[in-house]
């Protein structure tokens, strides 16, 4: 039922989550039926996926009722679905490598041409994570995460993420993902890891150049192994409506890095330091009064004595230099 009603809305209506008159940005990547292995190749340019695209408003309606509109970034939909009096977030579409999720996964459903849904381990608290498992070790994730922690049970949250990674393959598998075409400066053209040299990364931090992960879509990357006894970096593009999304607090005062607009904040433990450091660069293609920003998020263990804010500030001064103009 869930799957015909999904084929129904794309074909009928055209929609995405992003509101009931408002069309998908771009085109079905082909108007064939493809057979065999689901791949990557599936989704087209991954840079420039439109992530509402990959379910529609119908997945969720066997447990509850999808708020519109949802809520698009370069990398994940967020999806509040109403639940008797609870609310549930979904964020879909996320891409990674199978050998970056974390360890432990379940298989839940497998499905056809290769793909699988499984369940992912989360730390987060009132939440589910699953992820669709396609053919060449690709995965895109769906997690559910109650808005108000112990209102919705856990096992509705994991029929929540089910649904959603059942939706995503609905949506790969039959060639209903769309694209956006993103501004000349737009970050979703930028590679994350080309805007920091390895060598300079693995200096600061102390770690050896070959520890760095660049997620399938290019705009996250990471520098080092979480988890060590090592500092770690982060370098990312959020969306949102101030530098709040990137985690800063509201109305910390700024300073300029590399000619930019930065906002710097550090917080800690006994044992780990982190300082997050976040620039705005233009608004958001895909929503209504956003924007993109770059952000930076540098982990160092306490017992390493280095300087978390220190290391950002310098990473920043590259990185920033590298960012598309603004103009």
């Amino acid at each position: 039922m869930r799957f015909a009603r999904f084929i129904l809305f794309a074909l009928t209506a055209g929609l995405v989550l992003t509101g009931c008159s408002t069309r998908v940005e771009g085109a079905p990547k082909d108007d064939g039926r493809p057979t065999g292995r689901l791949t990557a190749d599936a989704l087209g340019d991954l840079r420039t996926i439109n992530p509402c695209s990959l379910t529609g408003p119908f997945a969720f309606d066997d447990y509850g009722k999808a708020k519109m509109p949802a809520d698009p970034t370069m990398d994940v939909c967020r999806i509040t679905v109403t639940i008797d009096d609870a609310d549930a977030v979904i964020e879909l579409g996320l891409l990674q490598h199978v050998d970056a999720l974390p360890s432990g996964r379940r298989d839940v459903r497998q499905l056809t041409r290769g793909a699988t849904i499984a369940e992912v381990p989360t730390q987060i608290s009132g939440a589910c994570s699953m992820a669709l498992l396609l053919a060449d070790d690709t995965a895109m994730s769906a997690t559910a995460t109650a808005e108000l922690l112990d209102t919705v049970p856990q096992e509705t949250l994991c029929t929540l993420a089910q649904a959603g990674a059942e939706g995503i393959f609905d949506a790969v598998g039959n060639n209903l993902v769309r694209h956006w075409e993103p501004a000349h400066n737009s970050l979703a053209r930028v590679s994350a890891c080309g805007l920091l040299p390895a060598d300079e990364v693995a200096t600061l931090l102390g770690i050896t150049g070959d520890r760095v992960s660049l997620y399938p879509a290019e705009h996250q990357c990471r520098w080092g192994r979480t988890g060590g006894d090592t500092a770690t970096v982060k370098l990312d593009f959020p969306v949102g409506n101030s530098p709040t999304v990137a985690g800063v607090p509201d109305g910390i005062p700024s300073e300029p890095i590399a000619g930019r607009t930065t906002w710097v904040d550090a917080i800690g433990t006994s044992d780990l330091l982190v300082c997050t450091v976040v620039t705005e660069h233009i608004p958001f293609g895909l929503g209504r009064d956003l924007r993109e920003y770059a952000a930076l998020r540098v982990s160092v263990p306490a017992s390493t004595g280095k300087d978390a804010c220190a290391i950002g500030r310098d990473l920043a001064t590259s990185a920033w230099a590298q960012l598309p103009a603004r103009d």
